[in-house]
């Protein structure tokens, strides 16, 4: 098993967990735990718990499915990398339902808001803290699926977004247009998601990379420097080989394959 195998496994088991955790111990439900008695007397507690304990089980259970799937070689390594925060996001739609189904996202049986009272800082910083987080993961999801830019200068190839940076042409030992890539053992930082791979990678040879990579998007540039390993494409093939001619008209004699 390859890591991301381990953190799905791990993810699932830990959500199965906080659906236990929720089940066994509703009081602690935000914000069920802070209000006063007369007020917790008309939330549905018993429907809440289990509505919630439900989605986090159910969750966990997904997860742990696209591990097995995973580890048996019946989705590939993409659908796996991607499964936990689609089934994550997906998860908070009927999260949500059920905290307003059974008055337990901040409003009494009359409909009145609970948060009509002063608030406790906690509480305050979590109403805060939690929508702000989801716009957080889903803008950095929105930039990972975006293909990094990739263009030549008079003296580098410059790469932007994520990872991006500039390769001086001084610095390039070699250059060869690949029809595959290379297989890779494993990600170590960086992004897989929509197709688009960037980051930190190692080979099954066991060598550390830099991809900029789409996949299924024939052809593939490698780049080597002297202490470097880069493999990198366009959205398209005809952008690719258009950034192949351009690299061949600034530094043709360091390619392999001419």
């Amino acid at each position: 098993m390859n890591a991301i195998h381990y953190i799905n496994l791990g993810t699932g088991l830990f959500m199965i967990l906080v659906g236990w955790l929720i089940y066994r111990y509703p009081k602690h439900i935000n914000p069920y735990g802070e209000m006063p008695p007369e007020r917790q007397a008309l939330v549905d507690i018993d429907g809440l718990k289990k509505a919630l304990a439900l989605c986090a089980g159910v969750a966990g259970l997904l997860i742990i499915v696209v591990f097995a799937l995973g580890i048996s070689h019946v989705v590939g390594e993409r659908i796996a990398e991607e499964a936990i925060p689609i089934i994550l996001l997906v998860t908070l739609i009927p999260t949500f339902i059920a905290m307003k189904k059974y008055n337990g996202f901040g409003r009494d049986a009359s409909g009145k808001s609970y948060f009509g009272r002063p608030l406790r800082a906690s509480s305050k910083i979590a109403i805060i803290l939690i929508p702000l987080t989801m716009l957080v993961v889903l803008a950095l999801i929105l930039v990972s699926i975006k293909p990094a830019n990739i263009s030549t200068d008079e003296d580098h190839i410059s790469i932007s977004g994520f990872y991006g940076r500039e390769i001086p042409y001084s610095e390039i030992v070699s250059v060869e247009v690949l029809d595959e890539m290379p297989a890779m053992q494993m990600r170590l930082n960086g992004s897989s998601a929509g197709g688009v791979n960037k980051g930190r990678f190692l080979t099954e040879d066991g060598e550390k990379c830099l991809l900029f990579v789409n996949d299924d998007v024939e052809p593939y540039i490698e780049i080597r420097t002297a202490d470097q390993l880069f493999f990198m494409n366009c959205a398209t093939p005809d952008a690719t080989l258009h950034l192949v001619g351009k690299m061949r008209e600034r530094i043709g004699d360091k390619f392999l394959n001419h």
